[in-house]
């Protein structure tokens, strides 16, 4: 996700971090890493949208098929469309 610009982007201003497109290392540990643990970095950044999207794409507990689940495409195109209104 993060190579591919445009979805990272476009993932990234649903959740309200659209501001946050430079940091695609820092974004990619936390996706990385998941929600699993306090000690996460997710948890330990302390910023609510960024364990928003850690949450949702929570690679490390549901692999690669995390993208592929409908659940996870409405709610990020719902994010996105309140995000821009």
């Amino acid at each position: 996700m993060v190579n591919n610009y445009r979805l990272f982007s476009y993932v990234l201003n649903s959740y309200g971090l659209g501001d946050m497109t430079y940091a695609k290392g820092l974004i990619q540990k936390v996706l990385e890493q998941g929600t699993g643990s306090q000690g996460d970095l997710a948890y330990t950044l302390n910023n609510p949208q960024i364990l928003a999207l850690a949450k949702t794409f929570d690679f490390a507990a549901n692999g690669v098929s995390t993208t592929s689940s409908s659940a996870v495409q409405t709610g990020v195109v719902n994010n996105y469309i309140e995000q821009t209104l």
